[in-house]
Order: C-alpha cells, then structure tokens, then sequence
C-alpha cells in the first residue's frame, strides 16, 4: 500500500469514526509508519493523521503513541521543514501540537494549533482545520476558558458538519455539551 492510500484511509476511518479499521490499518502498515522519511511525498500529512490515532487512542505494540510521534517528528528538523508543502506543515504542526501538549502543556498546543488555522484559506483541505479547532476548544477547556472553547468547538464541529463528516462531529457536539455545562 501507498503511503496516499494509507493517508485516505486513515482520513475516511477518523472522519465516519470507524476506531477498529484505523488502528488495524495502523498496525497492519506500522513498518510504513516505522519508515517515515521527510522526502517522502506526504510525509507531513502521514504524520498529521498518525497523530490523530494516536490522539484516539492508537498506540503500537512496541510503545507508546506519544514515543512514536516524539520519534516521528524528530526526523522533521527546522531545516527540513522548509522543503515541505503547506499542507504537509500543516499537518506536522498538528503533531507537534498534540505532543506539546503533554510535554509544554496547553498553550504550547494551541499556538500550533492556531497556525493551522492561520493557513486554512490555502490548505484546500477542511479536515484538519476541523480538528485543529477542535483540539483547540480541547485545550482551552483545559485552560478553563469555557468561553473560548465553546467558540472554538462549535467551529470544529460546523466545518465537519460541512464536510460530511457527521460522526466526526458528533465527537465535536460531546465536548460542546460539556463546555454547555459548565
């Protein structure tokens, strides 16, 4: 399998929630994931949807998914990343956000969050402004600023209703009744 059908796969398994099919594509193609090069084409957005799993819960059978984007993303060094298509960064910057978020914390995760936002107009691709606002609605909650996470959520949740992705938003809609809550 391609590394493009493997990102199409992953993508449509996140997006209609189908957990099972993801993480066993995950573990059937974990020496492709294992192989991740920068130069390779999509290498960034592989990485973006491998952090997406990871934040769903997938992890390999050597260890943990934190472990494997730490690993990962350390083969994107800043001279790299500059050779990357916006939306390959884009998807890097998702990674490195989720991993900030453990080990920064919060606002570390939201900066690169907010970047992705800052690029949506030219990435072409609604997915993962959709989850970037999500993940920051997350993470404000965290923040306890209920405000800006209910704000941010109901964005999420919105583009992913536009795109078809109503499972997806479903997942959106559970932390918006939380934040509604509070």
């Amino acid at each position: 399998m391609t590394s493009d059908v493997l990102i199409a796969k992953l993508r449509d398994d996140l997006a209609f929630r189908r957990i099972e099919s993801g993480f066993a594509l995950l573990h059937t193609h974990h020496a492709l994931v294992e192989a991740l090069d920068p130069s390779q084409p999509h290498a960034g957005a592989l990485l973006g949807f491998v952090a997406q799993w990871v934040d769903n819960g997938y992890h390999p059978a050597n260890g943990s998914g934190l472990d494997l984007l730490r690993d990962l993303l350390a083969r994107f060094p800043a001279s790299v990343r500059g050779a990357l298509s916006l939306g390959d960064y884009a998807h890097l910057r998702m990674a490195m956000g989720l991993v900030a978020a453990t080990d920064e914390g919060p606002a570390t995760a939201i900066a690169h969050f907010q970047y992705v936002l800052s690029v949506a107009d030219d990435l072409g691709d609604g997915e993962p402004v959709a989850v970037a606002s999500f993940w920051i609605g997350r993470y404000y909650r965290i923040e306890g600023r209920y405000d800006d996470a209910l704000l941010y959520t109901e964005r999420g949740r919105d583009m992913a209703l536009a795109l078809g992705f109503a499972p997806m938003a479903a997942i959106m809609r559970l932390l918006e009744s939380w934040l509604r809550f509070q």
